[in-house]
């Protein structure tokens, strides 16, 4: 255990995402969600934070830039690649996420967990919006602004999909689903070569936010 429950400058939360750069040095964490009194009422986090491992301490942690208005939805887990390309796998300080989801940004539960129609109910009720779109952090610029690096992609709006990048620098994604709370799951899998490339991913790249 790094540190216990409560130690990290951060708020304890969940539906976030993480990544550790491919020279495992850094380990960056944004977005999620976080619940206070018991878990009735539900904050949306846009803040994004890093830390060294190598002679780790909380104190350590850095908050850098956020997720601005337009991207302050929840960003689930494993949703957070490095880009590198395959030239000996070096650090290439580009950080991205894509898909996850909209809801409002304060959100009050007011069925039990253990209510299974309650959640249901709730979850129907309240407004929810699946996103396609690519988001990048340049963590090697002077600028710590996420940046919109495809507003629409091709693949449809979904939630809770699975990401990864190759070694040649390839992003494939896979799954997920459009409904708050489950269910609507795609089945489909979609590849991007040369991701690097095809994004342009030099330092002052893409459109802020």
């Amino acid at each position: 255990m790094k540190s216990p429950h409560g130690a990290a400058p951060w708020d304890s939360r969940a539906d976030h995402a993480t990544a550790i750069s491919p020279d495992g040095q850094w380990l960056v964490m944004f977005g999620g969600q976080s619940a206070k009194e018991g878990g009735r009422k539900w904050k949306r986090c846009e803040d994004t934070w890093r830390v060294k491992l190598e002679g780790y301490t909380v104190s350590a942690w850095h908050r850098i830039g956020d997720l601005p208005a337009a991207a302050q939805f929840a960003r689930s887990s494993g949703l957070a690649q490095w880009l590198a390309p395959d030239d000996g796998w070096p650090f290439s300080g580009w950080l991205l996420t894509m898909g996850g989801h909209w809801t409002p940004p304060t959100e009050t539960l007011k069925a039990k967990t253990e209510d299974t129609d309650g959640m249901k109910a709730h979850h129907e009720e309240t407004e929810f919006k699946a996103y396609n779109d690519v988001v990048g952090l340049d963590l090697n610029s002077l600028s710590d602004k996420w940046k919109v690096l495809e507003a629409s992609a091709p693949w449809p709006a979904r939630d809770d999909e699975a990401v990864s990048v190759t070694r040649d620098d390839t992003i494939l994604i896979f799954g997920g689903g459009t409904l708050y709370g489950g269910g609507g799951y795609h089945q489909d899998v979609w590849r991007l070569p040369k991701a690097s490339e095809a994004y342009k991913l030099s330092h002052g790249a893409a459109t802020e936010l």
